[in-house]
């Protein structure tokens, strides 16, 4: 039996037995998917999912006979503060979607395999690597939770193979340049920090231009344009719904978040009436902010996630968007400062656990330390070699892919670092085989 054989077998018989021991796993997060589902299942955009992974619940629905309607015997608030109370409801339906999920990334595996057997000679180090990468996923437990970075985490996976298939092959360039343009699509439509792929598509594109493999270079062209055509389209259709032109409602709460957290958003700056009232009540009923989700939305004022929520349901989204964007334009010099501040500290993680200091400081420093030695200095040391000319091709393309995705997520999102930038593991994993002398590329 060949090694990759061998490995992707011991990880999927490891992977059913983790899930038929310990079953699926639900965050506080996963409730909103299954809402998402049910409201595209009826013809309607969610406000705060974009739809592969609805979609694929809703398969999962259909193929197990749940019914949606389950949803409205008890409070969308109690599901949120024990999303475990879904999975009597819901148990065969999360099941199908953790069948999809493993199947997934034992694919993954056999491609990241292939990935590093193309960057490294010694097969006992592209085996090493490839059961790293294996360990990981399986100790994430990603594969049998109900959220998105299972499939994140295999996507990339498979990106990057059909990428540097792309670029390497001297033909047969077509179908993998095809793959990349679908599985950009897709990987945007799970979740919108994948939304920097379409800029690596295009420089793929300019590169294969400018050695001479046209068919592969207007291929991608094609993949960048119909990613376009889709995001636009969906767009719009999500400004039709809710006011706005967006993907999802989240880039917006995280800056509702940064303009509360920060002291920016002020009730006499506020153009909305019923704003001003909400923020005069919150800041003396509650003038130390958090983000404790199991709070009453619609009664704390120290409850940034469900404040959004209850702001939103009263103004809308596009009067919320408003204020906020004029908030932060007022004081962009404080909110800057402050933003960075946050990213580097991790302050939301510490609102978070206020009240557990000992705690909240050794997951602060672990967290911080385990993404400086394995995000930041690889990206610093690849950087390096690339200014020196000295990372080879395919480590190039690699160095796009962690920075594009380490980026986003700091950019986006202060908080929970370690979890949102799982996509970004195995880049660097292959990067670092990009980096060893004796690759080639």
């Amino acid at each position: 039996m060949k090694p990759g054989v061998a490995i992707c077998a011991v990880v999927a018989v490891i992977a059913v037995a983790v899930v038929a021991v310990c079953g699926v796993w639900l965050l506080t997060d996963s409730p909103s998917y299954v809402y998402a589902a049910r409201t595209i299942s009826q013809g309607g955009i969610d406000m705060s999912r974009t739809p592969l992974y609805p979609l694929l619940i809703w398969f999962a629905a259909w193929v197990s006979g749940a019914d949606f309607s389950a949803l409205d015997t008890a409070p969308a608030g109690e599901f949120f503060a024990n999303p475990m109370q879904m999975q009597g409801m819901f148990g065969a339906m999360f099941y199908v979607v953790v069948g999809v999920q493993l199947v997934l990334m034992v694919l993954s595996v056999a491609c990241f395999y292939r990935l590093a057997g193309s960057l490294l000679r010694s097969l006992k180090a592209v085996c090493v690597l490839t059961l790293v990468y294996a360990v990981l996923c399986l100790a994430m437990n990603w594969h049998r939770t109900i959220m998105t970075e299972s499939l994140a985490v295999s996507g990339m996976v498979f990106w990057a193979y059909f990428a540097l298939q792309t670029l390497r092959r001297d033909g047969g360039q077509v179908f993998p340049a095809v793959m990349l343009g679908v599985m950009t699509i897709l990987l945007i439509a799970l979740r919108p920090s994948f939304l920097f792929l379409p800029i690596v598509l295009l420089l793929m594109a300019l590169r294969l231009l400018f050695t001479r493999k046209r068919v592969a270079a207007v291929v991608c062209l094609v993949g960048v344009g119909a990613t376009a055509a889709c995001v636009l389209a969906y767009m719009q259709a999500f400004r039709s719904n809710f006011g706005v032109r967006a993907l999802t409602d989240v880039s917006i709460a995280n800056r509702y978040f940064d303009a509360r957290d920060f002291e920016l958003l002020q009730p006499d700056e506020v153009s909305n009436s019923w704003l001003r009232e909400y923020l005069d009540y919150a800041l003396a009923a509650y003038p130390e902010i958090g983000y404790d989700v199991e709070r009453d939305p619609t009664q704390s004022g120290q409850d940034l996630f469900g404040e959004f929520s209850w702001v939103k349901k009263n103004i809308g989204l596009a009067q919320v968007n408003a204020e906020v964007d004029a908030a932060l334009a007022r004081h962009r010099g404080e909110w800057l400062r402050k933003l960075v501040a946050t990213h580097f500290l991790n302050k939301h993680f510490f609102d978070s656990y206020r009240n557990y200091p000992t705690r909240t400081l050794l997951h602060s420093v672990m967290e911080m330390g385990l993404l400086a030695a394995f995000i930041w200095l690889p990206l610093f040391v690849g950087l390096v070699l690339l200014l020196r000319r000295r990372l080879r091709p395919s480590g190039v393309w690699l160095w796009l892919l962690t920075a594009g995705g380490a980026l986003v997520v700091v950019l986006g999102a202060p908080n929970d670092y370690l979890r949102l930038m799982a996509p970004v593991y195995p880049m660097v994993m292959l990067l670092l085989a990009a980096m060893v002398p004796r690759s080639r590329a």
